[in-house]
């Protein structure tokens, strides 16, 4: 079953028009513009939910799986009249995406070897040195296969520094900064540098919608939020002792990212900074938090 609490609270932080769009998409489980007729889509994807009956789960939903993108590029999509069909907007941006894509594979070949197998068995299937540049997700996060074991199981498929001094890991870390907010024990402290913060964002509140109990729920989590995501991220690091794989795995980080930003969705804009209200009100109707860090590996030999 969803999680029913999870599911409210993240509907708290979304515009009413965005909530609608999303209890449309979980009764339907079909990626259509809001009012577009779903008649041909007659047989469930097996792959998407395991029977006919029953809603979508919470986190099978299509705006969460593109961790790469921008988000404000999805909702500054044109659908018309229909401005606030998020959905919509993204059925548009995946077409065009999805086009630019296709047209790009004419002008050059193309191969494509598909696995079906945990990530930790390609390196049987796989040549050593051979990828310019790998990419894994979030895989390498406690909960899956961990930063070391990615990069000693993966880090020898790719090409190295005498061959190719660009090749590049991409890792996605997903849960280090909470998990190490909550293993600090810091959960509940909120320091009041990132109370005033929370609160200059959240300007565009009445006091009535303050003193409601939602939107008290609400502010808490954007008071979190305010966190020094960096701070979090290195003790993790540490914890984790980074600083011998060099050595170890022959894989170290690269102090500069060249592939993607390392806070894709941390606020940039300062409060009284022009944007900074469509920024903050755009990333916290997402079901990102801006922990989000990338951080891109290269071999060492």
């Amino acid at each position: 079953m969803a999680r029913r609490d999870n599911i409210d609270r993240g509907y708290l932080a979304q515009l009413p028009p965005h909530r609608v769009c999303k209890e449309k998409f979980r009764a339907s489980g079909i990626l259509l513009p809001f009012g577009e007729s779903s008649e041909a889509f007659d047989v469930p994807n097996p792959t998407f939910r395991q029977t006919t009956a029953g809603r979508v789960m919470d986190p099978a939903d299509p705006l969460d799986g593109w961790e790469s993108w921008d988000w404000r590029e999805v909702l500054s999509t044109s659908t018309k009249l229909a401005t606030d069909d998020l959905y919509g907007k993204l059925t548009a941006y995946l077409k065009q995406l999805l086009a630019k894509f296709h047209d790009g594979l004419r002008s050059r070949a193309y191969i494509f070897y598909l696995f079906n197998m945990d990530a930790a068995s390609l390196p049987h299937h796989l040549p050593k040195d051979t990828f310019a540049r790998i990419e894994v997700s979030n895989i390498v996060d406690v909960a899956y296969l961990g930063i070391g074991r990615t990069l000693d199981l993966l880090g020898t498929l790719l090409q190295p520094q005498s061959v190719n001094p660009h090749a590049t890991m991409l890792t996605l870390f997903m849960n280090a900064v909470m998990d190490t907010v909550w293993k600090m024990q810091e959960h509940k402290q909120i320091t009041i540098a990132e109370t005033e913060l929370a609160m200059q964002y959240m300007s565009m509140l009445t006091p009535k919608q303050m003193l409601s109990s939602n939107i008290g729920m609400l502010i808490h989590g954007h008071m979190v939020a305010m966190r020094d995501a960096e701070k979090y991220f290195d003790t993790y690091m540490q914890w984790n002792e980074v600083d011998v794989f060099p050595t170890l795995l022959q894989m170290a980080m690269k102090e500069l990212n060249t592939i993607t930003d390392k806070w894709p969705f941390r606020l940039k804009l300062l409060p009284h900074e022009d944007g900074a209200r469509e920024e903050y009100r755009s990333l916290y109707s997402s079901s990102h938090l801006g922990f989000e860090r990338y951080v891109e590996w290269s071999r060492t030999t």
